[in-house]
Parts: structure tokens; C-alpha cells; sequence
């Protein structure tokens, strides 16, 4: 029995011929409007329409008065918190604050006394510290004693307050 050449294998790894008739058709949504850019002097360019047309940025801030130019880029705003910040920091600089929390015989606690909770505290106080400025290295406080912690007030701005957890009866 002979086999015919229409069922003979083509070696593995084989690829097929590439047809070279078939044309490739430019679609319209890949097409990109540009325009011929030249410079005096230079070779020309072609950039899309889009890159072209854009508004270019303008130096303004050499115009402005001094004043002017910290006002607008928040410099003035930057120093006023600063000050604000270290005015609050003197208050609270070595503050005593105590938390009641149920607790076992041994001391530790049921539960945890969080950055969230030294924050109500705070503001029990009068001071408006949001909780994610109290720095908390060890994690949350879960003994009753003594412990002393940072509070962030601004970047450059950091206190130390003392709380103190006390068991609840």
C-alpha cells in the first residue's frame, strides 16, 4: 500500500510558508493625525496633532512678587502650621493621661488600649490630636502600668506623653 502524499507528516517542528500575497489593510481607528513640525535650521519632525496644539507651561513664578510666590505655593501655610504645632506641643509636653480598662489579677488587660483610645482621652482633655499622630511602637498597651509615648504633632514637631493604665473595677 502506498501512502500519498497528502498524508504524509510534516516534520515536528516544521512552520508553515508565509504567503507573501496577503496585504495587510491599515485600519481606521489606528489611524494617528500628525503634523510635520519644523524648526529653522533643523530636520523636520512628525508629532501627533494632539502634542502639538498643547498649551505650553509659562515661567510665571519669575514675575511674581515674593510674597506672591510663597503665598501660592503654600510656604506661608507650611510655617503657620509649624507654629501652631509647636504652641500645642509646650501644652502637651509631659501631659499625664489615664485610661480605666477591665484588666485580670495579673495585670494584663481584656482587651487593648489603643491609639484610638489615647486620642479620646486627648480630646477629653481639650487637645484635638487625631489618632494616627500618637506613635505606638510596640503596638497597643496591653498591661496596666506607666507607658510613654510619642505624639507627632508636625514633622518636625514630636512630644512624649505619659499614660497610664489603670485597672477598672
Amino acid at each position: 500500500m502506498a501512502t500519498s502524499a497528502s498524508f504524509a507528516r510534516k516534520p515536528h517542528g516544521a512552520k508553515k510558508a508565509a504567503s507573501s500575497a496577503r496585504e495587510v489593510k491599515p485600519s481606521l481607528s489606528c489611524a494617528l493625525a500628525v503634523r510635520l513640525v519644523t524648526a529653522e535650521g533643523d530636520t523636520p519632525r512628525m508629532y501627533p496633532i494632539s502634542f502639538v496644539d498643547r498649551p505650553r507651561p509659562t515661567n510665571s513664578r519669575a514675575h511674581r512678587p515674593a510674597s506672591v510666590a510663597a503665598s501660592k505655593s503654600g510656604l506661608t501655610g507650611l510655617s503657620t502650621q509649624l507654629t501652631t504645632a509647636q504652641e500645642q506641643a509646650e501644652k502637651l509636653e509631659g501631659l499625664a493621661v489615664q485610661i480605666a480598662q477591665k484588666a485580670g489579677v495579673d495585670g494584663k488587660l481584656f482587651g487593648s488600649v489603643t491609639n484610638a483610645d489615647i486620642a479620646e482621652a486627648l480630646k477629653e482633655k481639650g487637645f484635638d490630636i487625631q489618632k494616627s499622630a500618637i506613635r505606638m511602637p510596640q503596638g497597643p498597651l496591653k498591661n496596666v502600668g506607666e507607658h510613654s509615648l510619642k505624639v507627632a504633632l508636625h514633622t518636625d514637631v514630636v512630644v512624649t506623653i505619659n499614660v497610664s493604665v489603670i485597672a477598672e473595677q
